[in-house]
């Protein structure tokens, strides 16, 4: 929400420390999702997998692209505009697929 918001407030202007801090963290984050804490027993995935039915592989990519798609508008010179729409778009379409169970 802060890139967000931030990208809202001024589009031209790169990110604050704050915003990229935080898509850093998201970017860390799914990284260990699809590696090690994919299959673990206590974990997040396999938790939510149980509980939606989804298997843990579908729900690693429904994680991975919004973190691609941040990582984009994190780093890239130019980005469309499409981007922060597809990113945010995508995080709810995860949620409501991980919670309709």
């Amino acid at each position: 929400m802060v890139f967000a918001r931030q990208q809202l407030q001024d589009p031209d202007s790169p990110p604050g420390p704050v915003a990229a801090g935080l898509v850093c963290a998201h970017l860390a984050i799914s990284a260990a999702y699809l590696t090690v804490l994919k299959d673990h027993d206590q974990g997040d995935v396999v938790g939510m997998s149980e509980a939606s039915g989804l298997s843990t592989d579908s729900l690693v990519l429904l994680a991975l692209v919004p973190a691609l798609l941040d990582g984009w508008r994190l780093f890239a010179d130019q980005m469309p505009a499409w981007v922060p729409a597809l990113s945010i778009g995508f995080k709810g379409a995860a949620l409501t697929a991980i919670w309709t169970y």
